[in-house]
Formats: structure tokens, C-alpha cells, sequence
């Protein structure tokens, strides 16, 4: 640690009067400082009078400073008062008048006092009225400082407040999963559940709640607290940040990335690497409400395959079990569970189930439960559902009797989960609490969402590192139990959150699962599966669900189902307005095809996000922070692929094209950004391009599933990788990109200037891995020689696009097509290949 100590007033106090500098001089003269600084150069100052928080990068370029450290303070906590600073933000009740009895905000005005503690500081810190606290700071590494302030001394604080400046032309992002904006400027995020009488589910619907703001200037807060809080985005001051915490201390961070992107990395080394789901995961999964038995499942997978929709897995939902929670199959439902696996995994699907933390009384172990305190306990719990009481899974008992639940549901051939509910835990009504009471010693204030990772851990830990845990709540941290996040039961519809239709406010379908699953991926969640077509209301049109679908495909796990009429789209049966087609079948088919055909590309990254925690999916403006721009329905998919949906249906729209130069997926034209794009788009076609200068691995058509099968008609990755088929776009100046394969394999392509600096010849490196053999690339060369050479000879050129399959080493081109086929068969080892 680096600390630097400046001491200016004495000497501006001495030089001042000899100057002739008016009073007004004195607020421009540094004051004394404390400036500690991490491994690669990010800088925080401690101004000491008046106390200001300073983040800097390592060239000294200032991100952003508190512009208020404050205290909510009272004579004495009411351990009956709900302390949810929400309250204060209530447009529901205007003539309300929240906050307890004898409530003063107090300032901190200056540091007072300065000394070691580890390789950190410990302030001491005088406020307003007399009152006294301590400001702790430690520089943790790269680009990451930990705050805490250590509470008051004279009086307690109810809560506790920072505040940090936000111009309004930056974007804010994070704060998980919200439906209705991917940016968050001039919001008000609250962290927990809070009521909405209108709203569909009574509620804010916040039901991954993370304390977590990326900025696209480069910094990054993550407020490191269960208790309740809002962040103020702009909504009250349109440049300054709020973060209100309803406790006497608040633990944060403070983090600087010259990539907004990596501040997501930051932070999960804060709290904890994503989960990685299995293999099969990556592949389509379906599922269908209220399924009758065994018997409407296996004529699911056998309808599937006929259709031939690719999908690696189906998961059961309620009702399966004898009774909820049971763990066990129903008799009367599935005579033969374990044939009726063994079936499934003969045509290559995978099989979940449907769960949540609930024990009836009818159950054989439940006056065990009962008598062990494994119940949540209190004056507050109630049961939002019908299926039980709420286990207690910070119970160690409690837990392991859960667990060993699990792990005899995985002994009868359960592979995954659908996780569901877990939202009883709630703050309380208005200013009172509901006194929920766990084992762990905590109560409602902290277990609101802190209880599910206890519950996401009960199913996740018996499943192993790679873990299928589909699961509808969360909040920081809960990325190591729960490898996908699902969203709940959206409108099957265009709908956009908060429409209101003078009965209801609507939670959003399809604007809302997109705006959902990007803003997960900016708060440390990389993966999200939303019901493809939606859930509430009636079943989504063939354009609905086709326009889902293609947004869905883009996204690393895609999973279709749905509501109380079953979406699969080869499903003709006459339903009006919401009748399939071969139409309907053939276009969802598409994206299901291009879905698992993106395998390499989706697992390699997923493989980097849980390794290091660095997005998948990427929001738009923090992918391009320089633009100023900020669009909610665009983002990336990986670095290399831009995706523009029609959430709001229609044929047309304006797409933002970022800077540089990018390829059009279907058609291979090339567009130059920074542009908004207009484009026609008929249902089936994604806005769908390429950056200049990537590599998209993909692998062979046909492929319906990547399990081992045993049933002949399937086409297996597991039984037959094949060629890596992809696309490649070079740079359009001199360099190289690079794209690791899952499997060890390794793509590169370089771009070599010309004597006149254009682009010139084009460089292709192959290297085998374990799995995929031999290539089949597309590589986008508009106007470029069709000669390609390998090891100083010609390849051959083939006749047709087909020969490509049969060849050794050999090259196609359509008329007139801007893209190169290049084709080699695995005898030929690692390649190397020129292109003219």
C-alpha cells in the first residue's frame, strides 16, 4: 500500500495573506489527504476536511467522488420498526409519513484522527451534532477498494447513507434482474420485495435483487449487505448516485475497470465464481404445465424428435410427487419412473423436476421436522402457497434431511431442477415487521433473499460442481448454487412492464425477458432461461413465440414451455387466434437449430464466466462505453455477435449499430457503425451480425442433442462431434484473433496489410483438440481471391458446397457470395492455411 499524506492549509494559511487571496481561495486549496492505492494503480483518496471519497485510475483520471456520508439517526432501534428505507420512496401510499420517531439526518463533516489497521486505514470521523463514527479502508486488489463504515458512537443509526456523483450522460447498470430496463438512470432499484396493490403479483417483482452498479465510465459499487436498501440512480437528483441502507453500518466496494465489462469480474471475486450447469444444458430443454404422467412425456420426447426441434432435455413440472415435496414419483402418475428415464436418455434427453422448500403434514417426516425446528419460525411466517410449511434450511438438520432428499431423487433418475417460489421471506407490512426467526440467528431483515441460497445450495451441492439449477430467486453471492436464472411467469405477450390495463399492472413478456436476462448478465448472474412464449394469460401467438425464440437462441441456454396451454410449436391443434403451423414449426425449428449450433461458442465463454466471472451475454452500452449510448433491446452475445430482437413485434426496426465494422449474419453485407441502422426484419429473420475481426466455432446441422443416445435416429454431438463448422470475419486492418474450443482446439485468423495498406492475404490456424476433427469455416472475404494455399500448394477447389463434406482440403464459393467456404478433413492434422 501506497500512502501519501498532504498537508496544505498550514501553508496556505501562511501564504494567503501575503498574496492578497480573498477567503474564497481557501475551498480551492487541496486539503489534507490519505491516498491508498491498489496493485495496477487505482487510486482512493481520503480527502480529511470535509471528508470526500475520491476514485481515481492509475493515470490519475478521477471516476467519480461521495458527495455525502450520512447517518439516519435515533435515540434508540425499535426492534419492532421495519427500517426499510423504501418507505421513504412509497408512490403507492402519498399520504403516508414514513420514518420512526425522532429521525435526524447527520452529516460526517471531517477526519479527525488516522491509523493502521492491516494493510488498510482506520478513520475517525466527526458528524454533525456531536456524534463521532469510523470509516474503514483497504485497497483488496486489482482495481478493487473495500469500504466499511463502523456505525456511530452517541446516538444509533437506523440507517446509513452514501452518495456518489453520476453524470447523467454515463449509463448504470447491474442492481439484477429488473424488468423493465437494462439502464438504470432515474430509477429507484429497492433490494428487496416491496408492495405494489396493482402489480400482478402484489409486488416489485424483484426477485434477484443484486447491490450492484456498473457505471460505463469505468467504476463500480457493490454495497456488501443483506439488510434492506434502495440505490437512487438519478431519480432524486439526476447526478448523483444514493445508496440507503436500512442498518448501522454498511460494508461496500469501490472498483475501477478501463473495461465497464470486468468490473462484473471484480465483483465476483468479491463474492463467488457462477456455476457451471452440465454439458447438456446447452442444448434446448422443454417443458409443459401440469403435466398428467408418464405417459404425456414420453410422447413429448418422441413428438419433439418427429419434429425435429432439437432439444437435450425435458423437465417435469408440478404436479410429479405422491405430495409436494415428497421427492418421491406418484404411482398413479408414473407406473415405471425409471423406465420412463431410461427411455428418455435412449432418444438423448436429460430429465429434471420441479421443487420448492415446502413440507406438508401429511408428510411421514414432518412431526420429525416440526419437533427439530426445522419450520421458519416467528410471528411473521405465512404461506404465500398452498404446498406446506416453510423449511428452515439454515437449520444444519434441516438441511441435511433435505439434501438427502435430493440425492434419493437423483437415485431415481432426477438429473436437475427447476427451482420455484422461496419468496415468503418478505420485510414486512408499512412500518411493521413480519418477525420471521431461522436457526442461523437471523430474521426477515437479512434472510429476505439470503434464504435462497441456503435453498439453492440444499439441491445444487448434491448434483456436484456442474450442477442444472434453474432457479427464480437470488441475490448476491447466490451465482455459486444457481447455474440459470428463470425469470417466473411473464405475459405471453409483446406486454412491457408496468403496462396497465386499469385492472392490473403487468409484469411484461418478451421486452421484459430481455431486458431481465442482460441485466442479470451485467450483476454477476451470466445465465438466464426464460419460458420461450411466456406464461400468464392465454397462449402466446405464433408470432409471439417465434420472436421469443429468437431472441432465446442468442442466449447460452434456451428452455420453451409454457402456461396453462402448452407452446410447443408442433402443436396444430385449431386454438383460434393462437393456432401453430408448419409455418410456426419451421421457424422456431430454425433457431433451435442455430441454438445448439453455437454449443462451442456458448460452453467456451460460459467456461471463461465461470472461471473468472466475465460476462456472456453484454449490455450494449457497457460493451461500447465511449458511444453514449445506452439502447435497452440490443445487446451482445459473446464479444462477436450483436443482437437487435423485435421484443415489440412487427416487421421492421431501427438497430444500433456499434463503431467499426460489422457483418450481417444472413446475408453477409457489410454495415459501418456508430449508426442507428433501420432494417426490415419478417418474422423468422433476428437482426443478427458479426464484428469484423471474430471467430464463431460452431458445430455440424443435424445435431438434436448433445447426450449419449442409443436410439439410431438421433444425431448425437456426444456420439459424433464432426467437423468445427463456424464463421469468421478477419480484421479489415493487420492483426490476429484468436478463439479457444472447449475441447483443447484453437482457431486463429490473421490479417496481413498490402503494399497500399489495404487488406491483404488472410491467415488461418487450426489446431485439433480432443473432440471436434477436422473444419468446416466460413470465413467472410467479399472481393478476395478464391486461391487458398496449404504448406505452398493450391487447395482444390470444390464443385459443390455438398463436396465439402467428403474432401480432404478444399475451398467453395457461391456466385457472387461474400463468403469462402474452407474445408479439411482431421488426416490432415493441425492447419495452416493462406488465403489470397
Amino acid at each position: 500500500m501506497e500512502r501519501i499524506h498532504r498537508i496544505c492549509l498550514l501553508l496556505a494559511a501562511l501564504w494567503l495573506p501575503w498574496a492578497g487571496c480573498k477567503k474564497e481561495c481557501l475551498d480551492e486549496i487541496p486539503t489534507a489527504e490519505t491516498v491508498l492505492q491498489t496493485p495496477d494503480g487505482y487510486q482512493l483518496s481520503v480527502l480529511h476536511d470535509p471528508i470526500t471519497l475520491v476514485l481515481s485510475d492509475a493515470d490519475g483520471v478521477e471516476l467519480t467522488r461521495s458527495v455525502a456520508l450520512r447517518f439516519g439517526a435515533v435515540d434508540e432501534l425499535d426492534d419492532e420498526y421495519n427500517y426499510d428505507p423504501y418507505l421513504f420512496y412509497q408512490e403507492d401510499f402519498p399520504d403516508a409519513v414514513w420514518g420512526p420517531v425522532g429521525l435526524e439526518w447527520v452529516d460526517a463533516l471531517r477526519v479527525t484522527g488516522e491509523t493502521d489497521e492491516g494493510e488498510g486505514a482506520l478513520f475517525a470521523v466527526e458528524l454533525e451534532q456531536d456524534l463521532t463514527a469510523e470509516l474503514w479502508v483497504e485497497p483488496h486488489s486489482e482495481g478493487i477498494f473495500v469500504l466499511e463504515w463502523r456505525g456511530l458512537q452517541g446516538a444509533a443509526a437506523a440507517y446509513t447513507v452514501v452518495r456518489f456523483d453520476a453524470p447523467p450522460e454515463d449509463g448504470y447498470y447491474g442492481t439484477g434482474e429488473r424488468f423493465d430496463a437494462v439502464e438504470h438512470s432515474g430509477t429507484i432499484r429497492a433490494m428487496q420485495f416491496e408492495m405494489v396493490p396493482r402489480m400482478a403479483a402484489v409486488n416489485n417483482e424483484a426477485h434477484v435483487p443484486v447491490p450492484l452498479l456498473v457505471s460505463s465510465a469505468g467504476w463500480g459499487l457493490f454495497a456488501e449487505d443483506p439488510h434492506p436498501m434502495i440505490f437512487d440512480i438519478g431519480a432524486s437528483d439526476e447526478s448523483v448516485l444514493s445508496v440507503e441502507l436500512g442498518h448501522t453500518q454498511l460494508r461496500f466496494a469501490l472498483m475501477g475497470s478501463a473495461d465497464p465489462l470486468s468490473i462484473v469480474e471484480q465483483y465476483t471475486t468479491l463474492t463467488a465464481q457462477p456455476k457451471m450447469p452440465p454439458r447438456w444444458a446447452f442444448a434446448p430443454i422443454q417443458w409443459r404445465n401440469e403435466v398428467t404422467g408418464q405417459e404425456m412425456i414420453l410422447q413429448d420426447a418422441v413428438d419433439c424428435r418427429a419434429a425435429q426441434v432439437p432439444t437435450g432435455a425435458i423437465w417435469v413440472d408440478r404436479p410429479w410427487q405422491g405430495h409436494y415435496m415428497s421427492f418421491i414419483h406418484d404411482e398413479g402418475m408414473f407406473p415405471d419412473p425409471a423406465e420412463m428415464v431410461d427411455t428418455l436418455h435412449e432418444q438423448g434427453f436429460r430429465y429434471a423436476a420441479w421443487s420448492a422448500p415446502y413440507l406438508e403434514e401429511e408428510d411421514p417426516e414432518y412431526a420429525t421436522a416440526e419437533a427439530g425446528g426445522y419450520f421458519a419460525g416467528g410471528a411473521g411466517p405465512y404461506v404465500f402457497q398452498d404446498f406446506g410449511k416453510l423449511m428452515d434450511l439454515s437449520h444444519p438438520d434441516a438441511q441435511a434431511m433435505w439434501q438427502e432428499r435430493v440425492a434419493m431423487a437423483l437415485d431415481d433418475g432426477i438429473e436437475g431442477w427447476k427451482l420455484d417460489y422461496a419468496e415468503d421471506v418478505q420485510l414486512g407490512l408499512g412500518e411493521f415487521r413480519l418477525d420471521f426467526q431461522f436457526a442461523n440467528g437471523e430474521d426477515e431483515r437479512t434472510m429476505h433473499h439470503r434464504y435462497s441460497l441456503y435453498y439453492h445450495q440444499a439441491y445444487s451441492e448434491p448434483l456436484g460442481e456442474e450442477a442444472f439449477i434453474l432457479g427464480r430467486t437470488g441475490t448476491y453471492g447466490g451465482q455459486q448454487w444457481c447455474s440459470v436464472i428463470w425469470p417466473g411467469d411473464l405475459c405471453s405477450d409483446f406486454r412491457f412492464f408496468g403496462d396497465d390495463d386499469g385492472e392490473v399492472i403487468h409484469v411484461g413478456g418478451l421486452p421484459s425477458a430481455l431486458r431481465a436476462g442482460v441485466g442479470l448478465a451485467a450483476s454477476g448472474y451470466p445465465l438466464f432461461a426464460s419460458d420461450i412464449g411466456g406464461f400468464r394469460h392465454n397462449r402466446p401467438t405464433s408470432e409471439v413465440l417465434v420472436r421469443w425464440a429468437e431472441m432465446a437462441a442468442l442466449l447460452p441456454i434456451m428452455q420453451y414451455g409454457g402456461g396453462g396451454s402448452n407452446h410447443n410449436p408442433w402443436d396444430f391443434e385449431d386454438q383460434g387466434e393462437y393456432t401453430y403451423d408448419e409455418q410456426t414449426l419451421e421457424l422456431f425449428r430454425r433457431y433451435a437449430d442455430l441454438h445448439i449450433q453455437l454449443f462451442p461458442y456458448f460452453y467456451a465463454l460460459t467456461l471463461q464466466a465461470h472461471e473468472t466471472g466475465y460476462p456472456v451475454i453484454q449490455a450494449w452500452g457497457l460493451a461500447f462505453p465511449d458511444d453514449g449510448r445506452h439502447p435497452q433491446d440490443a445487446f451482445l452475445s459473446g464479444e462477436a455477435l450483436l443482437v437487435a430482437p423485435l421484443d415489440h413485434g412487427g416487421d421492421s426496426r431501427s438497430v444500433p449499430i456499434p463503431p467499426g465494422e460489422w457483418v450481417d449474419w444472413w446475408t453477409g453485407e457489410s454495415v459501418t457503425g456508430p449508426q442507428d441502422l433501420e432494417v426490415s426484419a419478417p418474422l423468422g429473420t433476428l437482426p443478427l451480425y458479426q464484428r469484423a475481426g471474430s471467430i464463431v466455432p460452431m458445430i455440424r446441422e443435424g445435431v438434436q442433442t448433445l447426450s449419449p443416445v442409443s436410439d439410431p435416429g438421433v444425431d448425437s454431438y456426444d456420439e459424433e462431434p464432426g467437423r468445427v463448422w463456424g464463421r469468421a470475419v478477419p480484421l479489415d486492418s493487420a492483426g490476429t484473433v484468436l478463439f479457444a474450443l472447449h475441447d483443447g482446439g484453437q482457431l486463429a485468423l490473421s490479417t496481413n496489410s498490402s503494399s497500399s495498406g489495404a487488406q491483404g492475404p488472410v491467415s488461418l490456424q487450426f489446431e485439433l483438440g480432443d473432440e471436434m476433427a477436422g473444419l468446416r469455416l466460413m470465413v467472410h472475404r467479399p472481393g478476395g481471391g478464391g486461391a487458398l494455399h496449404s504448406g505452398g500448394g493450391p487447395l482444390e477447389e470444390a464443385a459443390t458446397l455438398q463436396d465439402l463434406d467428403s474432401c480432404d482440403a478444399c475451398w467453395f464459393r457461391e456466385d457472387g457470395s461474400p463468403w469462402l467456404w474452407v474445408a479439411v478433413d482431421p488426416s490432415q492434422g493441425d492447419v495452416d492455411l493462406t488465403m489470397e
